[in-house]
């Protein structure tokens, strides 16, 4: 099932992808859009409209992500519980929306020059272009997604990296493809 969050816009680059993404993949039986203002209530809906299906797959895109129309497929062929793919924040200087451990057991920023060159076990990606095998979701308690607040600096968890610990909680790895280009589009893509 292909899940679209939206809060309230769709970037043509993003609207040309999935075209060439369903003419491609004609084995995409299913998708559902949903609209909201909180992007994390928006992916739990997509999931729970999923688990009423025989689908086997969710496959999240954002609003405002590119990438080809062999993407699916190459995540498909990885058959992993969960595999994304690294794209930029919608920054200069670039910044790969990913999550490592260190030695110490923290949360680090990977960068993209020490990364490895083929698939490879994160500690979490965005899930604007993620792969997760339905099943996962029915082994993980609700809420799936949810934004939390650290501090008074803005400082806290997206629903992305929230959603990647309770992975890892319940016993899955996240898995990242770096052979898959994604754009992140803004006024620009990243």
């Amino acid at each position: 099932m292909l899940g679209i969050p939206t809060g309230d816009f769709i970037r043509m680059n993003t609207v040309m992808t999935l075209l060439s993404l369903v003419l491609k993949n004609r084995d995409i039986k299913g998708a559902t859009i949903e609209h909201g203002p909180y992007i994390h209530i928006n992916r739990d809906n997509i999931i729970l409209k999923a688990l009423k299906t025989d689908y086997t797959h969710v496959f999240f895109v954002d609003t405002d992500v590119c990438f080809n129309s062999q993407v699916l497929e190459r995540l498909l062929m990885r058959d992993k519980d969960i595999v994304g793919a690294i794209y930029n924040l919608k920054k200069l200087p670039l910044e790969p929306i990913i999550r490592m451990k260190n030695d110490k057991g923290e949360l680090v920023a990977g960068k993209r020059e020490d990364l490895p060159e083929d698939l490879f076990k994160a500690y979490a990606l965005g899930t604007g272009c993620m792969l997760i095998k339905i099943d996962v979701f029915r082994n993980i308690k609700r809420p799936w997604f949810f934004h939390e607040k650290w501090d008074d600096e803005n400082e806290g968890m997206g629903e992305d990296i929230w959603f990647c610990t309770r992975a890892h909680e319940a016993g899955y790895s996240v898995y990242c493809d770096p052979t898959v280009q994604i754009g992140h589009v803004g006024n620009q893509v990243f």
